[in-house]
């Protein structure tokens, strides 16, 4: 079992990811109370996909709040 404190925990997936299909993303998230983002049109990479720039946006988003 995973200890859960108060971490903030960023939980993101890429909506045609087929290692890492959109539940377990979703279960992710559950686990760690929080909030799943799908990445529309990216695969399992979202860091390498073609859209790793909204990736690295939302993660500064995350990282500044």
């Amino acid at each position: 079992d995973a200890k859960k404190g108060n971490e903030r925990v960023l939980v993101i997936g890429g909506q045609n990811d087929y290692v890492v299909d959109n539940t377990g993303v979703r279960e992710t998230a559950a686990f760690w109370r929080s909030k799943e983002i799908l990445i529309d049109g990216s695969a399992h990479d979202v860091m390498l996909d073609s859209k790793w720039q909204t990736v690295a946006e939302i993660m500064m988003q995350f990282i500044d709040a």
